[in-house]
């Protein structure tokens, strides 16, 4: 996964609308990777302190961060990972086998982002049982830093 991450995002660099975009946010860096049905890399841009976002086929951009607080995002270096997204999916099938007997991914949202001064994967579940296993694995030693589990049946839509 990791050599797939690093091949698209070469692939992006080389288009007209990331070369274009990046000729006037030359100071603007990878900050995250959301993967999904598509993969979405996230450039942060310290001068206007906003997110503009490439899939390869479209580009979303200026986008407010969500945050709860004003920081400067750093930078995301993929040649700093040591785990792959393939060892995070086998560290939560452990977790999941270990504590959550029953529980099975029906939709996965993945995000590779710098949380705390670590980069980390950020994984949620949603299970065929309706309950949302969320679960932060250090990008460079693997270590569980955070999981949770609650039914999505208790959120509350304001």
């Amino acid at each position: 996964m990791l050599d797939k991450l690093k091949e698209k995002l070469k692939e992006i660099k080389e288009l007209d609308k990331f070369k274009d975009w990046n000729g006037k946010h030359f100071d603007a860096y990878l900050c995250s990777i959301f993967v999904a049905d598509k993969l979405q890399f996230d450039f942060y841009d310290p001068e206007t302190d906003r997110i503009t976002s490439f899939n390869g086929e479209e580009v979303i951009e200026e986008q407010e961060i969500l945050r709860k607080e004003k920081k400067k995002l750093i930078e995301l270096k993929l040649d700093d990972l040591k785990i792959d997204l393939d060892n995070v999916k086998e560290i939560i099938k452990k977790l999941i086998d270990e504590k959550y007997k029953g529980e099975s991914s029906n939709k996965e949202i993945v995000f590779l982002q710098n949380f705390e001064d670590k980069i980390i994967w950020n994984v949620t579940y949603i299970t065929d049982t309706f309950n949302i296993l969320n679960v932060k694995v250090d990008a460079k030693t693997g270590e569980t830093l955070f999981e949770k589990i609650e039914s999505a049946l208790n959120w509350k839509v304001n």
